[in-house]
């Protein structure tokens, strides 16, 4: 094993899997990028971060990177390159990642071509009651109340899945349930244990066949389980829902991570604009 590869190893031990997973997959092109220019992690110069940054085509992929350099060079006290990216590569925010244009028919016609009850209860509660794929996957049965329309998360003992951040001894959290979620998960065959006793990848594997059939896929941006998410937050704000009910709904700690998923895409900017300017006379 290489030394590079040692430190990646040390870096993301400890780290949630699907973070883990993300990270390890950019070292292979940290690694392939240092080997092509005979640097190491301790040779590489700020004007080498930013290439490695720009080397992405997309904004979603160079916000990812160069999170994933600050928190590698901060763990191993390259505190002059973590300042040199605060500096100079602001305009590459994190926050480009939420701006999404997902539509409600887009959403309600990929529930509809999914032919399997339990994929299309867990695609309506990320697109209208704003869950985490993993959230949705470790719901169990007792976790809906029906009669009172509310979904109960927890975090169990033992389980893979359920509320990010949340532990088992934690305060379990309550939020309605959206009244399409409902209505399918009455028509599921009701049992014990997890409701969708499947694994993420399963339920990542038949997401993408169906986004494929329905032909809501975005060039500038894949259209992924968690992009759903994304869809709740600003169809929620574009309705005139209170940003702060939003806030609760989501399991934000912040109001800032909130209205990051509110941020108008080109179009709602586009679409308000002239709705407003379409309300303006003209005469004087």
């Amino acid at each position: 094993m290489s030394e590079l590869a040692r430190t990646i190893q040390l870096f993301v031990e400890g780290k949630a899997q699907r973070t883990r997973q993300t990270y390890l997959s950019i070292a292979k092109g940290l690694e392939v990028y240092l080997d092509e220019k005979r640097l190491t992690l301790e040779t590489l110069k700020p004007i080498h971060a930013k290439e490695i940054i720009y080397r992405q085509k997309a904004m979603n992929s160079r916000a990812t990177y160069k999170k994933f350099l600050k928190a590698l060079f901060r763990s191993i006290g390259r505190v002059d390159l973590v300042e040199y990216i605060n500096d100079n590569l602001r305009e590459v925010k994190e926050e480009e990642k939420f701006a999404v244009d997902l539509t409600l028919k887009e959403m309600l016609s990929l529930i509809d071509v999914t032919k399997q009850i339990l994929f299309k209860f867990g695609w309506s509660l990320m697109a209208f009651d704003g869950l985490r794929p993993g959230e949705v996957l470790g719901l169990h049965f007792e976790d809906v109340d029906v009669d009172r329309e509310k979904i109960i998360l927890r975090r169990r003992e033992g389980e893979k899945y359920g509320p990010k951040g949340m532990k088992p001894k934690d305060k379990e959290k309550t939020i309605p349930i959206n009244p399409l979620s409902l209505e399918l998960f009455k028509q599921i065959p009701q049992g014990r244990g997890r409701i969708l006793p499947i694994s993420y990848k399963t339920m990542r594997k038949w997401f993408n066949r169906y986004v494929k059939e329905v032909g809501i896929a975005r060039e500038e941006y894949s259209v992924t389980m968690h992009k759903m998410r994304h869809f709740f937050g600003h169809f929620y704000n574009k309705q005139r829902g209170n940003i702060r009910v939003l806030k609760e709904i989501m399991r934000h700690s912040k109001i800032q991570y909130t209205l990051l998923y509110t941020k108008p895409s080109e179009g709602e900017i586009e679409e308000d604009f002239r709705s407003v300017w379409s309300r303006v006379s003209y005469d004087v």
